[in-house]
């Protein structure tokens, strides 16, 4: 249940921003978000991060995949099936991002990014799939989809229209859902995040 329409949007606008700047970010042929970013990619990054066994107990249930609000970087690279990643900071944020993984089951497009993001105490807070149709055909069938799925999951979800982005929202006890379909480009974007682990600002 929504508690107000007034922090709806406000969630929304912040998730919303984090996921369009993020978009933008995601044309450049680097991992530089911006100048603090640290970009490791022509590491080993199995040296970077080093994954720790993660076992649910038989009544745990993940907050969103097969993932938990909190964990930490090694539990996540541990459970990602996909093993190639590049790191990056900015600030003090960790990122954990996934090039051209496996499509996941909800979708049938064939180019997809993935991204984790940890807060100051490496506790997972944030996770960020970069869905890239390729044409604006395939972008209304990918939306369409990752819709259906979640609402088959979460129920109906709050919808808005600005001038840029059709969004499409659905809350959990622990979880912000957020589809994104930039109104100027083919890619989609789907954004989890925690609602008690302090999000990265983007625009400092």
């Amino acid at each position: 249940m929504f508690k107000s329409h007034k922090k709806i949007t406000f969630v929304l606008s912040i998730i919303v921003s984090i996921s369009l700047f993020v978009i933008g970010c995601s044309y450049k042929p680097k991992l530089d978000i911006n100048k603090n970013i640290k970009d490791t990619s022509n590491q080993d990054t199995s040296e970077i991060i080093k994954e720790i066994p993660y076992f649910y107990e038989e009544n745990e249930i993940p907050d969103f995949d097969n993932f938990k609000w909190g964990m930490n970087p090694g539990q996540v690279a541990y459970l990602q099936p996909e093993k190639n990643y590049t790191t990056g900071y900015s600030k003090s944020y960790l990122s954990m991002k996934y090039n051209n993984i496996n499509p996941p089951s909800w979708t049938t497009v064939k180019s997809v990014d993935l991204q984790y993001t940890f807060n100051e105490n490496k506790q997972l807070a944030f996770a960020f799939y970069y869905l890239k149709p390729t044409n604006e055909d395939d972008s209304i069938t990918c939306s369409n989809d990752i819709i259906d799925y979640l609402t088959l999951l979460y129920g109906e979800a709050v919808s808005g229209l600005n001038e840029s982005a059709q969004m499409y929202m659905w809350q959990t006890e622990t979880t912000d859902i957020v589809l994104v379909k930039d109104m100027n480009r083919a890619p989609v974007a789907l954004t989890y995040a925690s609602k008690h682990i302090k999000l990265p600002n983007w625009r400092k």
